[in-house]
């Protein structure tokens, strides 16, 4: 048996030892052979070696071997921590998405227009000349206002008719949450009409349908 000395190898001294490494001197085929390590308890384990490096690296005396392969153990150890990260982001649960009846009310999703109140409504004067002209037929969608509550409705004026400004017409009115709306809506409650940031008419209930 052969024994080195300091002159045959240049960085042995007698101020440090050479290192030991356990897990590499092993042969592979005897690894081979082995039971395999459940995950959780292989992160355990690589959480204790990784303590370990930066033990031995940080009582280790600088310019020796165990330094320096403690430092490059400490650099493989990076790898290892990233994908324990990113297996942890993958467990993380996921909020549900929101409930689609989540959503507000819209006319959109009403379908078919279904009146709930017969309303006399008079529309007001145009400010601009060019724009006093009748209401012409189609869907309006308002608030009606009391006081400084507003209720989201919507009324048609059917096909070839045509409603003056000024004049009181009698139309059919649809609330959008007619279960909060109907309580504020009995016959002969006044209000006014708001479409945009302009009120455009004033009403009266004339009476409640079914």
């Amino acid at each position: 048996m052969h024994i080195w000395t300091s002159h045959e190898v240049p960085w042995l001294d007698h101020a440090s030892d050479i290192p030991s490494f356990p897990e590499a001197a092993q042969p592979r085929h005897e690894r081979r052979h082995e039971d395999p390590v459940p995950a959780q308890g292989h992160r355990r384990g690589a959480a204790v070696r990784g303590r370990r490096r930066r033990v031995v690296r940080h009582y280790a005396t600088p310019g020796t071997t165990t330094r320096d392969i403690a430092t490059l153990l400490m650099v493989l150890w990076v790898p290892i921590i990233g994908n324990v990260i990113a297996w942890l982001i993958a467990k993380r649960p996921r909020r549900a998405p929101k409930p689609v009846s989540d959503a507000p009310p819209s006319f959109d999703t009403l379908g078919a227009f279904t009146p709930h109140a017969r309303v006399e409504l008079t529309f007001r004067k145009a400010a601009i000349p060019s724009q006093d002209v009748p209401i012409a037929p189609g869907e309006y969608r308002c608030a009606l206002v009391l006081d400084k509550e507003g209720f989201s409705a919507r009324w048609v004026v059917p096909p070839g008719d045509a409603l003056e400004r000024g004049q009181p017409a009698s139309l059919d009115l649809e609330f959008l949450s007619p279960a909060l709306a109907r309580p504020r809506f009995p016959e002969g409650t006044a209000f006014r009409v708001l479409i945009g940031d302009s009120f455009i008419a004033d009403g009266r209930v004339l009476r409640a349908l079914p």
